[in-house]
C-alpha cells in the first residue's frame, strides 16, 4: 500500500526477495523515482517483509532535504546498505524502528566511526525489537547529542545496553 498525507510517505509491502527480486527492485525504484520528486515530505514510513530497501531508496532519502523523520518496520538492513543507512540518520530528527535486522560485520564499527562522529539532530529514537547487537545500538544512542526521547522496547536476547550506557554517562 501506498499512501502520501500532506507530507508523510507511507509504503508497506508483503514481498519478500527470492523468485519476486527484479519485481521488489522494480518496485523500490519507483517508489525512489516518488521520494525524489516529492521534496516536501518530512517524514517516511517503510514496511516490508524482511525486505532489503536499495541503495537508490537509501540515495533518494539522504537527497531529500525535507525529510526529517524515518519509520522502518520488517526492514533488513546488510552490509552493503548500513553506510547508507548512517548518512541517512545524520539528518533525521526522528527515528523508529520496528522489529529491523541487521547483517552487519565485527568491523563495522570502523565504519562507522569514519562516517560520522554523531547525529546531530537526533531527538527522539524509538527502538521495537530490534535485530542488533546491543553494541551498535549503544553507537548509535551515544552519538545523538540532542537526544530527548528513547524508547527501547526488546527481547531477552537483545538487551538494552545498560552497562555500557551507564559507563559512559559515569
Amino acid at each position: 500500500t501506498l499512501e502520501i498525507q500532506g507530507r508523510t510517505l507511507s509504503f508497506a509491502t508483503a514481498g519478500k526477495g527470492g523468485d519476486g527480486r527484479m519485481a521488489l527492485e522494480r518496485m523500490w525504484s519507483g517508489v525512489a523515482a516518488l521520494i525524489r520528486n516529492c521534496p516536501t515530505l518530512t517524514t517516511i514510513h517503510l514496511s516490508t517483509n524482511r525486505s532489503v530497501l536499495t541503495n537508490e531508496i537509501w540515495d533518494a532519502i539522504r537527497r531529500n532535504t525535507n525529510t526529517r523523520a524515518l519509520q522502518l518496520s520488517n526492514i533488513k538492513i546488510d552490509w552493503r546498505q548500513a553506510i547508507d543507512f548512517w548518512r541517512v540518520c545524520t539528518a533525521l530528527e526522528r527515528l523508529e524502528m520496528d522489529t529491523c535486522f541487521f547483517e552487519i560485520p565485527i568491523d563495522f564499527r570502523d565504519s562507522l566511526s569514519e562516517l560520522s562522529d554523531t547525529f546531530p539532530r537526533i531527538r527522539e529514537l524509538k527502538f521495537n525489537d530490534l535485530r542488533i547487537h546491543p553494541h551498535y545500538q549503544y553507537e548509535l544512542i551515544t552519538r545523538c547529542p540532542e537526544l530527548r526521547s528513547l524508547s527501547w522496547r526488546g527481547k531477552r536476547a537483545r538487551p538494552f545496553p545498560m552497562q555500557e550506557l551507564h559507563v559512559s554517562i559515569s
